[in-house]
């Protein structure tokens, strides 16, 4: 099973040098019949960096975001729902869901 770490640095050079916090969960992608996987990672990321965004997670909030009850989990499967959704689709740019897709996108309990 994939798995995603998520680690926050801190750099060298600082009293407190190397890595300041992380977190590891296990989240099972939404099953699809996968047509291109194109700009399926390039979606991932940027599923997980605008659900980041829409809940005001910056650098100095990360860690304690990342340690909420399922702060993570919920970024991490919208990102996942995000890539499998593109996958699932013709294309690349083409392909990059919306907003409204993704909230409408078929997901079990464990990714949503």
């Amino acid at each position: 099973m994939p798995s995603l770490v998520i680690a926050q640095f801190v750099a060298s050079g600082s009293d407190e040098a190397g890595v300041k916090g992380y977190t590891e969960q296990t989240i099972s992608p939404p099953s699809i019949e996968s047509v291109d996987s194109t700009a399926a990672g390039d979606s991932f990321m940027g599923g997980l960096l605008f659900h980041l965004a829409r809940n005001n997670v910056t650098r100095g909030n990360l860690k304690e975001f990342c340690g909420g009850d399922d702060n993570l989990k919920q970024a991490v499967s919208f990102a996942s729902r995000c890539g499998a959704y593109t996958a699932s689709h013709k294309g690349a740019f083409s392909a990059l869901p919306t907003f409204s897709q993704i909230k409408h996108f078929p997901c079990t309990s464990n990714n949503c």
